[in-house]
C-alpha cells in the first residue's frame, strides 16, 4: 500500500462537493472526481446563485431608475383642485417635478414661469387660479417678446 493505491481510492470515491472554509479561504478537500474520472458537474455553489440574484436585482433597479428619471425630465406632476394632473414639460429639466397649486398666489406663479409656460402651451391655463389671470397675460406677453428677441438674435 503505497501512495498510488491511496490516490486510486480517492479518485474512485463517490462524488463530493468542493468546500471552501470561509474563515481561512482555503480548500477543505481536493476536487472530487466521480468514478468516470470527471469532476462533479451540475451543482453551482450557493455564492454564485446569490451573485446572480443580486446582479439581476441591480439591473432591474437600474432600468426602473432610468424610467423614473426619464419621467421626471419630461413631466410636471401637479396637484390641483381637480386632483393629480400630468403636464408635459416644454424643456427637459428637473425643475417643478411635483407642485401643489391648490393654494398658490400670484407670487407663487411668478416664481415658476416654466410651469406657467407649459400649462399655456398645452391648453391647461384653466388650472391657474383666478387672481393670477392678469399675471398670466403679463407672462405670456413677456414670453412672446423674449421668443421674438431670441428669434431675431438667431437670424443675425
Amino acid at each position: 500500500m503505497g501512495f498510488g493505491s491511496a490516490l486510486l481510492r480517492r479518485l474512485n470515491a463517490p462524488c463530493r462537493n468542493l468546500r471552501i472554509v470561509p474563515s481561512s479561504r482555503r480548500f477543505s478537500g481536493l476536487p472530487s472526481r466521480c468514478a468516470a474520472g470527471a469532476f462533479a458537474v451540475g451543482r453551482t455553489p450557493a455564492g454564485e446563485k446569490d451573485f446572480m440574484r443580486k446582479l439581476l436585482l441591480f439591473l432591474i433597479g437600474m432600468i426602473v431608475g432610468a424610467g423614473l428619471m426619464t419621467f421626471a425630465f419630461k413631466y410636471h406632476v401637479m396637484y390641483a383642485k381637480d386632483g393629480l394632473v400630468l403636464i408635459p414639460k416644454k424643456q427637459a429639466s428637473l425643475s417643478d417635478l411635483y407642485v401643489d397649486v391648490r393654494s398658490w398666489r400670484t407670487s407663487d406663479w411668478q416664481a415658476h414661469p416654466d410651469l406657467v409656460q407649459s400649462l399655456m402651451s398645452h391648453g391647461r391655463s384653466d388650472l391657474i387660479s383666478g387672481p393670477a389671470t392678469d399675471l398670466l397675460h403679463d407672462l405670456k406677453r413677456k414670453m412672446d417678446k423674449a421668443e421674438k428677441l431670441d428669434d431675431d438674435s438667431r437670424i443675425e
